[in-house]
């Protein structure tokens, strides 16, 4: 099912693909293959889930942005973010043409502000917005199809669907309770977040800078509402029916629809229902006078799932899940056995002296978590570090205390919410526990955060690098006579991979960014450092924070911002966080400008020069007490040097500045230009850049409506020189070989 669900998303739906099962027998009546016979079956019942069917939105209406008013049923619960609110909703009917017409399609909606009352999941709405194609997240196993854009202030509430009755009365139980939890937990509002987190399944509610502080330190998948959280809820059930006396076979009956109504509260995600039937499958065991067997549970809630939703493979919650509970039932009863036998020492001594109380007690438990710790790092640190561009050791320290405290927390929290139907003083007593479990969470959290190198950016690796981390151990462990090739292979992928590595590190690299109308690159000498020459827009500064985080830069040496001009500057905002640079220049004429309030800027003039990262930094413009009007005359124009390598960066100095700089003498040679991104007035003038001798030129930064008049005189100017002319197209990234003054190709 897993190969099938792999090959069907390029599988084209067509009527002779249901011959495939009559090909395949005829094929096996020559080829006994019946595995050959279950993949193509499979490959058509996959085929099938990803076809849209006849009223399906994406076959009603154009693939292409369209305005329309639209009738949807709230689907899942809604997210706040620093970007606006959003949700997952099902379009019941679209305005298209004149009429009304009966559609279905999964949609992601997004809008600014608070959500109206009442806005459960299974209420229905109208509304007036912009669909745009375009494959989001989604609730439950399926992804959304469109993005929808809509004023909240325009949500008009319909007549509830009879279909939706129970869906909307589970939702408002849970709102009544989260609503009481809140109350409860008033006197901490950051650790009663966490508790509707893990309690009630509501993760939007925590703070994003929390839920990025647990994403940087490993610890996400605290949240992630999964086996931890079911397993806790199966053992406390388990153990309430012990007491009060269920027999052991009829136990599944009173704790599968618990388990069940718990996994709807998280929105029927995938690790959620992972879990559900994996614990279904293992309690309802012995009511069929079965053995437990978690592999054969894993394999079947593998089977299911992708049966349902072929697209899931490729969710990156999906194959988290899969691939962790996945590793650890190939791997872990081996490496608990080798553990065992390093902590039993002599196998020949009496049962006291191999297991003393020290031994079994405090020792055991705390390797056998670290143990559990490692295998989860080791086996989830590649796609990690490819998905996210993450690599975090802490996370094997933090997993230590923070999956005993959730587990704490959860085990404390679950009878608390029996007591919120009571008084306030009486439900915030028993939740008391919980609360400073949670707060201690967060408190473990922040430490981690602290640990200098505990968390580090690191450059995605390739697909087949990611692969043959995976693929070579999986080959060598299940297959003994191919130890040897998986080996040498091995070998010759850590060979060509170090050789890469170091090839990037001794390199001196320009990254010119597409930051919309300003300016961005970064300059790096190797493993020295990085520079920054200004950060974008308050738009494309989120461009510019993507590109620091998957270049694996973790230490920003400088900023240079070369003008005050919103275009150039408002982007520090998003990585100021992240990548806080060391130090922060700008030109001396407009230190003490607005938009570099609170930026503990060091003021730079004409003359000036240093080293920096490896770099030799001349300052070529402005002078202390230029007085020009335009921001962009009174721009930083810098000069990095090194060995053989220059790079001449212009920010926003045009023509007129160029003609100054010629003047007073203070132009040098340089082999690559930046060139200056000014909208009104032209640059690279012929005597300037005579002057100047590049090799080659780049422009970046344009205005939305294309490159102006001026830049596209500029670029004739370069082009009558005969010089080599680079431009930055809209969201691909330049980059440049600086010693060679050569374009280095994408990855």
């Amino acid at each position: 099912m897993t190969a099938a669900a792999l090959a069907a998303r390029w599988v084209p739906f067509h009527p002779f693909l249901l011959l495939f099962p009559a090909l395949t027998v005829l094929l096996m009546r020559r080829f006994p293959l019946r595995s050959l016979f279950l993949f193509s079956l499979f490959l058509v019942s996959a085929t099938w889930r990803l076809h849209p069917p006849a009223n399906d939105l994406r076959r009603v209406i154009p693939l292409q942005p369209a305005n329309m008013a639209v009738e949807f049923d709230v689907a899942g619960d809604v997210v706040t973010t620093s970007y606006g609110s959003r949700v997952p909703v099902r379009i019941r009917r679209v305005q298209y043409v004149p009429e009304w017409q009966e559609v279905t399609a999964r949609v992601q909606l997004r809008f600014d502000g608070p959500p109206p009352d009442g806005f459960l999941p299974g209420t229905r709405w109208r509304t007036q917005g912009r669909l745009d194609p375009r494959p989001l997240t989604f609730t439950g196993l399926r992804r959304a199809d469109w993005l929808l854009r809509a004023d909240a202030r325009q949500f008009t509430p319909l007549a509830y669907s009879r279909t939706r009755f129970f869906q909307r009365g589970f939702y408002r139980i849970r709102e009544d309770l989260s609503r009481r939890l809140a109350r409860a937990a008033a006197a901490d509002p950051e650790a009663g977040d966490v508790l509707q987190a893990l309690l009630l399944a509501r993760r939007g509610d925590v703070d994003d800078v929390w839920t990025t502080a647990f994403a940087r330190t490993g610890l996400i998948h605290i949240f992630a509402v999964s086996g931890l959280h079911l397993g806790i809820l199966t053992v406390m059930l388990l153990w309430v029916c012990k007491r009060i006396g269920v027999p052991y076979r009829y136990r599944a009956f009173a704790v599968i629809p618990v388990l069940f109504l718990f996994t709807a509260a998280t929105g029927f995600r995938a690790s959620a229902l992972r879990a559900l039937l994996m614990a279904s499958c293992l309690i309802s065991a012995p009511l069929f006078y079965r053995r437990s067997d978690p592999r054969n549970a894993f394999a079947l809630a593998l089977f299911l799932l992708l049966a349902w939703a072929p697209e899931q493979l490729f969710d990156i919650g999906f194959q988290f899940s899969f691939l962790l509970v996945g590793g650890l039932l190939a791997v872990g009863a081996l490496f608990q056995t080798r553990l065992a036998a390093a902590l039993r020492g002599d196998p020949w001594s009496p049962p006291e002296v191999q297991w003393p109380w020290w031994k079994e007690k405090l020792l055991w438990p705390v390797c056998d978590t670290f143990a559990v710790s490692f295998l989860c790092f080791l086996f989830s640190a590649p796609l990690t570090a490819h998905t996210f561009n993450l690599f975090s050791p802490v996370a094997l320290l933090g997993n230590l205390l923070a999956v005993p405290l959730a587990f704490l927390l959860l085990a404390c929290g679950f009878p608390g919410l029996f007591f919120l139907a009571g008084p306030a003083p009486l439900a915030a007593a028993a939740l008391l526990p919980a609360r400073l479990t949670a707060r201690a969470l967060l408190e473990w959290v922040s430490l981690l955060e602290a640990v200098p190198g505990g968390v580090l950016w690191v450059r995605s690796p390739a697909v087949w690098q990611v692969a043959a981390l995976y693929g070579l151990p999986f080959v060598a462990f299940r297959f003994a006579k191919c130890r040897k090739i998986c080996l040498a292979a091995g070998l010759i992928a850590i060979g060509f991979s170090v050789t890469r590595w170091t090839q990037h590190q001794t390199r001196s690299e320009l990254l010119v960014l597409d930051a919309d109308r300003g300016q961005s690159a970064m300059l790096r000498a190797g493993a020295r450092g990085t520079v920054l020459i200004d950060a974008g827009s308050d738009w494309s500064g989120r461009t510019v924070a993507d590109a620091l985080k998957s270049e694996g830069v973790n230490r920003v040496e400088a900023l240079f911002l070369t003008h005050p001009n919103r275009a150039h500057v408002e982007g520090v905002a998003s990585f100021l966080d992240t990548h806080p640079p060391r130090r922060i220049y700008v030109a001396q004429p407009d230190a003490d400008h607005a938009l570099y309030a609170g930026l503990d800027a060091v003021p730079l003039q004409a003359g000036d020069r240093f080293l920096l990262a490896g770099w030799q930094v001349d300052v070529l413009w402005p002078p202390a007490d230029w007085p020009a009007r335009a921001a962009g005359n009174r721009s930083l124009v810098l000069r990095f040097s090194r060995g053989r390598a220059s790079v001449t960066v212009m920010g926003g100095a045009d023509e007129r500045v160029e003609a100054e700089m010629l003047a007073r003498d203070g132009v040098l040679p340089t082999r690559l230009l930046l060139a200056a991104n000014s909208p009104r007035v032209p640059s690279a003038s012929q005597a300037f850049l005579r002057g100047l001798r590049p090799e080659a030129a780049v422009f970046a930064g344009q205005e939305f409506g294309g490159p102006g008049e001026a830049r596209q005189l500029s670029e004739t100017r370069v082009r009558r020189e005969n010089i080599a002319l680079w431009t930055v197209l809209p969201h691909q990234p330049l980059r440049l070989d600086v010693q060679r003054g050569t374009q280095i190709p994408a990855r």
